[in-house]
């Protein structure tokens, strides 16, 4: 009687864990936050200033690969156009 195969080797698994030797980094996406909060803060107040800050950011998160900088570049384009039409809107009923 022989013996069973061995279990076939998942083609998603390194030798050794990660490659390049260093397990993925879990929640380095301070970019990302950051970015996500100018959005908000671009909707209250000084669209102008945070909404390009936010976008900058996401552009940032982007080239470092960070997982939320889809939603960080929507909530800060979505910011800036709110926060001028909401002061346009603010500014002509006065």
């Amino acid at each position: 009687m022989t013996a069973p195969p061995p279990p076939p080797q998942d083609p998603y698994s390194y030798p050794g864990g990660h490659p390049g030797g260093q397990p993925p980094r879990q929640g380095a996406q301070i970019f990302s936050i950051i970015a996500i909060i100018c959005g908000v803060l671009a909707i209250l107040i000084l669209p102008i200033i945070f909404g390009p800050i936010g976008i900058a950011l996401a552009l940032v998160a982007r080239s470092k690969h960070e997982p939320l900088w889809k939603v960080a570049l929507g909530v800060a384009i979505a910011g800036t156009v709110l926060g001028f039409l909401l002061g346009a809107i603010v500014l002509s009923n006065n």
